[in-house]
C-alpha cells in the first residue's frame, strides 16, 4: 500500500467522519437530545428515570460538557441495550490500544520535536469530545505526512531517548482507562458505587482517561527515576535493548486487551445465535451481530432517530469502524514502507491474510499492534545483527 494511497484513504475518513459523526446526527436529533442533557431537571436517556447529575467541578462550561457526554454513553452503562453495551466496548478497548500506539510514536527518538505527533494529551481531549473515528485519522496522516520514523532502515529512529515511559505505559493505561472504566461498570446500590449519582461522576471521570494516563505518563517515570539511581545511565545499545524490551510488554499488553474484549464483543452475539434459550426473548433481537456491528444506512433521506440509544449505537458503530480501520491502515502503510525492498507478491498476500486472521481475532487495531510489533522486531532485529557483524570483523 503507497503512501499516497494511505493518506488519500486517511483523508476520506476524516470527510465520512464528519459527515456521519457530525452531520447525520445534527439532521437526525441526536445531537440536540445530546445537548438536552444540559437543561436543569433532565433525566438520563435509558429504561429508568434517573435524573441527570448537574455538578461535577463548578466550571459550567466544563460541567455541561460532562452532563452531554455522560448522558451519550449512559444507555451503554444501564443494562438496558445489550447492543449499545458491547459495541460501546469494542470501541473502548480498541481506542484504548490505539492511544498505546499513538503514546509509543510519540516517544520514538524520529518523531522528536513534532508537536503535532507529541501532544498526546490534547489528542486525547479531541478525541473524546469530538470522535475516535474524526481525530485519530487526522492524527495518522500527520503522523505519515511528516514522521521520520517511516521510512528509516535502522532502528535509531525507533528507540526511545527515554525507555523508562514505555516502561510504565501499561500500568499508566491500566490507572488511567481499566480502572476508572471498572469503577464505572459498577451498578448501584454497590459498595464503591452507592447511588447513580456517584457512577454519573465516574462515567464523568472516564472522559478524562486521556489525560490521566498523560499524568500517569509524567509521574510514574519520574517516581522511578528518583528511587533507581543511575537506571537512565545506558549507552545507545542498552536503549535499543530496552526500548525493544519493554515494546514487546506493551504491545502483549494492548494485543491481549483487544483480544479479550473482542472476544466477549463478538462472542456473546455468537452464542445468543448458537444457543438463543440462554438469553431472555428482550434481548435477542439486539444481540445479533448484524445488529451489533453494522450501522444503519447514513445516505439521504436522514431519518430522525426512533430512541436516543438507537442514535447513539449509530454514532458508535461508525466511531469503530471509521477510527479502527483507519488505524489498520496505517500500521499495514508502516510495515510495507519497512518491508518494501524485500516483499514479493505472495508475501504480501500472505501478509494481508495474517492481517484479516488477526481482525476476526481482535479487532482492526489488534492486528495493528502485532503487525507494528512485527515491524520493529524487524528493523531492531537487523540493527542488531549489524551491530554484532560489525564488532566480530
Amino acid at each position: 500500500m503507497s503512501m499516497t494511497i494511505s493518506k488519500a484513504i486517511l483523508l476520506l475518513s476524516i470527510a465520512w467522519a464528519v459527515y456521519v459523526l457530525w452531520i447525520v446526527p445534527y439532521q437526525n436529533g441526536l445531537l440536540t437530545a445530546a445537548l438536552d442533557m444540559q437543561k436543569p431537571g433532565t433525566n438520563l436517556p435509558g429504561s429508568k428515570l434517573v435524573p441527570a447529575r448537574h455538578h461535577y467541578t463548578g466550571v459550567r462550561v466544563l460541567d455541561n460538557q460532562i452532563k452531554t457526554m455522560t448522558g451519550f454513553f449512559w444507555p451503554a452503562l444501564d443494562g438496558s441495550r445489550a447492543d449499545v453495551s458491547l459495541v460501546f466496548l469494542e470501541i473502548a478497548t480498541q481506542a484504548m490500544a490505539t492511544w498505546i500506539l499513538v503514546t509509543i510514536e510519540s516517544l520514538r527518538v524520529g518523531n522528536k520535536g513534532k508537536w503535532y505527533i507529541n501532544s498526546v494529551m490534547i489528542a486525547g481531549v479531541l478525541m473524546q469530545n469530538l470522535g475516535y473515528g474524526l481525530i485519530v485519522p487526522l492524527w495518522l496522516y500527520l503522523h505519515l505526512a511528516a514522521s521520520s520514523t517511516i521510512n528509516t532502515a535502522t532502528a535509531a529512529p525507533l528507540i526511545s531517548s527515554n525507555p523508562l515511559p514505555l516502561l510504565t505505559l501499561p500500568l499508566s493505561t491500566i490507572l488511567a482507562f481499566f480502572l476508572p472504566n471498572l469503577l464505572m461498570s459498577l451498578s448501584p446500590p454497590h459498595r464503591f458505587c452507592p447511588d447513580n449519582s456517584t457512577k454519573q461522576l465516574y462515567v464523568a471521570i472516564c472522559q478524562f482517561w486521556p489525560v490521566l494516563m498523560s499524568v500517569s505518563q509524567f509521574i510514574l517515570p519520574i517516581a522511578i527515576s528518583a528511587t533507581t539511581p543511575g537506571i537512565n545511565a545506558l549507552s545507545e545499545r542498552d536503549k535499543k535493548l530496552k526500548s525493544l524490551k519493554y515494546l514487546r510488554r506493551s504491545y502483549i499488553f494492548a494485543f491481549a486487551s483487544t483480544t479479550l474484549s473482542h472476544f466477549v464483543a463478538v462472542g456473546i452475539p455468537l452464542l445468543a445465535y448458537l444457543f438463543p434459550t440462554l438469553f431472555s426473548p428482550i434481548y435477542m433481537r439486539q444481540l445479533q451481530l448484524s445488529n451489533v456491528f453494522v450501522p444503519k444506512s447514513p445516505l439521504p433521506p436522514v431519518q430522525s432517530i426512533s430512541t436516543f440509544a438507537d442514535g447513539a449505537l449509530t454514532f458508535m458503530q461508525w466511531d469503530l469502524i471509521i477510527g479502527s480501520l483507519a488505524v489498520l491502515v496505517w500500521a499495514l502503510t508502516l510495515a510495507i514502507q519497512a518491508q518494501r525492498t524485500r516483499l514479493w507478491a505472495f508475501e504480501w498476500l500472505d501478509g494481508l491474510l495474517k492481517a484479516a486472521a488477526l481482525v476476526c481475532v481482535s479487532g482492526p487495531v489488534g492486528a495493528a499492534v502485532v503487525i507494528i510489533w512485527e515491524r520493529d522486531e524487524m528493523v531492531f532485529g537487523l540493527d542488531l545483527a549489524r551491530e554484532e557483524e560489525r564488532k566480530s570483523r
